[in-house]
């Protein structure tokens, strides 16, 4: 099927941003707080130069399960020392976010003492270790209930005590605090073709902190095929792929193909593409760099690699964020061949 845009909608809403002390283009890198033989662990201060943020990963849902999160340090370190390291990297002019959830460590925000849990406990890991800001990676618990249809006025528990939660944090810290979400492509460009359960579940939660939001990261990786703009499916790992599921945001689409429940887009400047830096993670959506360069040179600027998906907005969307990566410790096992290409093609946009 193919999409017309509203008008208003199509719109880019606002033109470049640079807050926070942030750069214009970010490279963005989750890092390991724990052990394995591969990747190996890396002290958080000797994180490659080549990324702008890092995302620490993670904090996770204490054992009550009631909405309180909790963080400790890796045992090859210290908080002490973690603190200190994180000292280091601001000295550097780098941002350190603290990523909450992640595939085994989410809770759902349900009710309001969860939210009233997880307001208080992310406060305080933020400000104990110092923290940017937090990034939203809750996997699973972010979920659709039966009769929820309108993703402007959501009704599932787990989504309105998440945004205000969200919301109370945010207010906690001020307009330089650094907001991220990283869903994954189901539960946000999945809601142009369902919207249940899961598939589009974080398409609220965008919109209901759109204003406060710094970058929206979708994970391009362990998603699968999905249906884009033109009503043709993309295959993960293809710049085919990075590019028509960036257009979804960029230039918005009709959730449930409903033209009347048209999600409206994010500002360039909040799009930043999720990739795994090796193809030794898995084999869902390892893109070669050659690809990437393709992908990002047509969404940011309209420079045609000839592939399969045609933007809407020929001539781009200048002003895209950046790139993220799953993840430094997996860049620097395979020599920073993700981060070295990445942010030489980044360094190089206006």
């Amino acid at each position: 099927m193919m999409v017309t845009t509203p008008d208003a909608a199509s719109r880019d809403m606002c033109g470049p941003r640079k807050s926070g002390g942030l750069p214009r283009h970010l490279l963005i890198g989750y890092w390991h707080n724990w052990q394995s033989d591969k990747p190996t662990y890396i002290p958080l201060k000797d994180v490659s130069d080549r990324f702008d943020v890092i995302h620490v990963a993670f904090a996770t849902a204490a054992e009550t399960h009631d909405g309180t999160m909790t963080f400790v340090p890796d045992p090859q370190t210290s908080a002490r020392q973690f603190k200190a390291d994180i000292g280091s990297l601001k000295g550097k002019g780098k941002k350190v976010v603290i990523s909450v959830g992640g595939a085994t460590g989410s809770v759902a925000i349900a009710d309001p003492d969860a939210k009233r849990n997880f307001v208080d406990s992310m406060t305080a890991i933020v400000r104990d270790f110092g923290f940017d800001g937090i990034d939203i990676n809750m996997e699973g618990q972010v979920r659709l209930d039966p009769g929820d249809l309108d993703y402007k006025n959501p009704t599932s528990p787990s989504i309105t005590y998440l945004i205000a939660a969200i919301r109370s944090i945010r207010q906690n810290f001020g307009r330089d605090f650094i907001l991220s979400m990283t869903p994954e492509t189901l539960t946000a460009q999945g809601g142009y073709c369902d919207y249940r359960e899961g598939w589009g579940s974080y398409l609220p939660v965008i919109d209901g902190a759109r204003d406060i939001i710094t970058y929206v990261q979708v994970q391009h990786y362990n998603s699968g095929s999905m249906t884009a703009l033109d009503g043709r499916e993309y295959c993960q790992g293809t710049a085919d792929f990075h590019v028509a599921m960036s257009e979804m945001l960029l230039r918005g689409f009709p959730v449930k193909s409903k033209l009347e429940r048209f999600f409206l887009p994010i500002r360039p400047d909040q799009l930043i593409i999720g990739l795994p830096a090796s193809d030794k993670i898995t084999n869902d959506g390892y893109t070669s760099p050659d690809d990437v360069r393709k992908a990002l040179n047509y969404i940011s600027n309209g420079q045609d690699f000839g592939g399969a998906y045609v933007l809407r907005n020929s001539a781009g969307y200048p002003g895209i964020r950046g790139v993220m990566t799953w993840s430094i410790n997996w860049d620097a096992a395979t020599r920073f061949e993700f981060s070295r290409t990445t942010r030489a093609y980044l360094d190089g946009l206006p």
